[in-house]
């Protein structure tokens, strides 16, 4: 998340303070509203003030065992390093409702950064593709984003990749023309050092769009990767000649 503006961390500020001068004029029952907690936590967020984000966080999942609750606690956990706190608090949830996606979302990536073992992971892999195809089949933007940052910290496990992998190919299918989605499974086949296929999907990704760079770069980089290094260098002149284009054009 970037970094608020002076404007909008005013803005955060002020909306604190509104939601803090009514806790304190109120009753006990009402300084201890659980919408307000939750205000109160988000706003910190906003404000990048995780310690004292998680604090009204605390204080909400005190008050009551509310899975949104729990689970923005979970990533202001995150956050903040404390990855042993968050895996206890994403297993609450898991606790509550087994199938809640964003919870084995969450358990993934944590499974995942901290090298877990590796057949737990694959097995809650497995649980949170069903809970999607059950509750998010048709979300192909979510396909995408979740195979996306899984495959980041997926320590180029070949095993993880390819269960990762799926959830690209789902995108895809949902959505053939997305050249963004494409430029990712191209990607992850050259993760696991299919560089022969991983360049035919770059270029089906440039034919979805010429304009898009990522794709040319990946197909460049699969040719020096498999030595067809003339092949990648009329790459590189057509780029160089557009990147002069552009630059005569500002001019």
């Amino acid at each position: 998340m970037p970094a608020p503006s002076q404007q909008e961390r005013e803005q955060c500020r002020r909306s604190v303070q509104l939601l803090d001068d009514i806790a304190i004029g109120a009753t006990d029952t009402r300084s201890w509203d659980l919408d307000a907690l939750m205000a109160r936590a988000h706003f910190y967020r906003l404000l990048q003030e995780y310690s004292r984000a998680l604090n009204f966080l605390n204080q909400a999942v005190a008050l009551q065992s509310w899975i949104p609750a729990l689970l923005e606690k979970t990533e202001i956990l995150i956050i903040l390093g404390k990855w042993d706190q968050a895996a206890e608090t994403i297993q609450r949830v898991l606790h509550q409702n087994e199938r809640t996606l964003d919870a084995l979302r969450l358990s993934v990536l944590v499974r995942m950064t901290q090298n877990s073992d590796e057949t737990a992971t694959i097995e809650e892999l497995h649980l949170m593709f069903k809970s999607m195809e059950r509750y998010e089949s048709t979300n192909a933007m979510l396909y995408f984003q979740t195979a996306c940052s899984l495959s980041r910290v997926s320590g180029r496990r070949a095993p993880v990749i390819q269960l990762v992998m799926t959830l690209c190919k789902r995108a895809v299918d949902l959505d053939p023309t997305n050249a963004e989605y494409v430029v990712e499974l191209a990607h992850q086949k050259a993760m696991l050092g299919d560089y022969h296929g991983a360049m035919l999907t770059y270029r089906e990704a440039g034919r979805n769009d010429e304009a898009n760079l990522a794709a040319l770069y990946g197909t460049i980089y699969c040719q020096v990767m498999i030595a067809e290094l003339e092949d990648a260098e009329q790459q590189l002149d057509f780029l160089l000649t557009i990147s002069e284009s552009i630059d005569q054009s500002a001019q």
